[in-house]
């Protein structure tokens, strides 16, 4: 099996809801207070909370590249026509 099979293999099986991901270092491992065995219930729950977490910050960060692009724009626009004033001005 080739190396793009193995990674489509593991994209295909990591991209289904209910698959576990191992959390990467920036996620903080979370300690179980609970003493009696639940089935994984607390852990899905808590694997669906960080998914969540990550996914409202990733949105964030898109929302604020967005607007940080737009405003960009809006500068290049401020100072296109400025400068089109300044060279109408000096002919």
């Amino acid at each position: 099996m080739t190396l793009t099979a193995v990674r489509l293999q593991l994209y295909f099986i990591l991209d289904q809801p209910d698959a576990i991901m191992v959390p990467t270092k920036a996620q903080k491992t979370v300690k179980s207070t609970e003493t009696d065995d639940d089935g994984g219930i607390t852990f899905k729950k808590k694997q669906d909370d960080l998914r969540k977490s990550v996914v409202i910050r990733q949105e964030k960060a898109r929302t604020r590249i967005r607007k940080n692009r737009s405003n960009k724009q809006k500068d290049l626009q401020k100072r296109i026509e400025s400068l089109k004033r300044n060279i109408t001005v000096e002919q």
